[in-house]
């Protein structure tokens, strides 16, 4: 069982930090607590993208 714990992602490290364990788990067999630890990693990360990707439109748009 993996020991990380999930943690939200507020900055450039933290995203570094969040996206080591998935690469892990994609990697081998795991149990269900690291399928849920997975889950919740891809959530955030894909969240943390989105929100990423929306404010640097965002201010790509309003420069223009």
């Amino acid at each position: 069982m993996s020991t990380s714990r999930v943690r939200p992602i507020r900055t450039e490290q933290d995203y570094a930090s969040a996206l080591a364990p998935i690469d892990a788990l994609m990697d081998r067999e795991h149990s269900l607590a690291e399928d849920d630890e997975f889950d919740a990693l891809a959530t955030l990360v894909e969240s943390y993208e989105d929100w990423h990707c929306w404010r640097n439109e965002s201010r790509t748009t309003k420069n223009s």
